[in-house]
């Protein structure tokens, strides 16, 4: 931008000083014209160079600083501004085609210098309307680019937190499987104390039942103290009927 306004100054300039020429001699003019066309083309050609050079490093640097925080986006951009490079340098030939066409015309037909300088103008804002397109592609992109950016973290965040819920899904998993084998423990401990118990209650009445046979041997042995084995028969006799 600067350098475009730079330029344009300096055709005014010249375009005075031709204006001057003019006043004093005709036959001086149209030699006068010619150089200083020359000069306002060798000017603009200067301008959009430096133009050019400015926008290619802008654009480096933008490559630079974009390949060091988005490594994954580095093809998309690279071609993008190389597309950018391209459209540039197109517009420039064509300009430059049409200025040097513009000029070869002007010595031909013997136009006016104004003629050729508002031709030159024109040119210019057109160059100027260009630049301003291509910034505004640029700024979209860069959006397009924070955009997806932004889509990439809010993935990586719902991934993040997908794999939180599933570490909780396997912690309580995990927990009830050591809940289900802690009842299962237990029920194995209810058997063995039921089984326990099944066994001392066998064993109790066993118990009852040698002592209850122990008592009926100690009566019959009394019974045969007392009364003698015969007065035993009979009395077993008797309790038999």
């Amino acid at each position: 931008m600067i350098s475009s306004n730079n330029s344009s100054s300096n055709i005014i300039i010249i375009s005075s000083n031709i204006s001057n020429s003019n006043n004093n001699n005709s036959n001086s003019n149209n030699s006068n014209n010619s150089n200083n066309s020359i000069s306002s083309s060798s000017i603009s050609s200067l301008s959009l160079s430096a133009s050019k050079q400015r926008q290619q490093q802008q654009q480096q640097q933008q490559q630079q600083q974009q390949q060091q925080h988005q490594p994954l986006q580095q093809q998309q951009q690279q071609q993008q501004q190389q597309q950018q490079k391209e459209k540039c340098n197109s517009c420039s030939r064509s300009s430059s085609k049409k200025s040097f066409y513009i000029l070869r015309e002007a010595k031909r037909s013997g136009r006016p210098q104004q003629q050729q300088q508002q031709q030159q103008q024109q040119q210019q804002q057109q160059q100027q309307q260009q630049q301003q397109q291509q910034q505004q592609q640029q700024q979209q992109q860069q959006q397009q680019q924070q955009q997806q950016q932004q889509q990439q973290q809010q993935q990586q965040q719902q991934q993040q937190q997908q794999q939180q819920q599933q570490q909780q899904q396997q912690q309580q998993q995990q927990q009830q499987q050591q809940q289900q084998q802690q009842q299962q423990d237990l029920g194995l401990l209810q058997q063995q104390q039921q089984q326990q118990q099944q066994q001392q209650q066998q064993q109790q009445q066993q118990q009852q039942q040698q002592q209850q046979q122990q008592q009926q041997q100690q009566k019959q042995v009394v019974e045969r103290k007392r009364f003698g084995a015969e007065g035993f028969r009979k009395n077993d006799k008797a309790v038999s009927r």
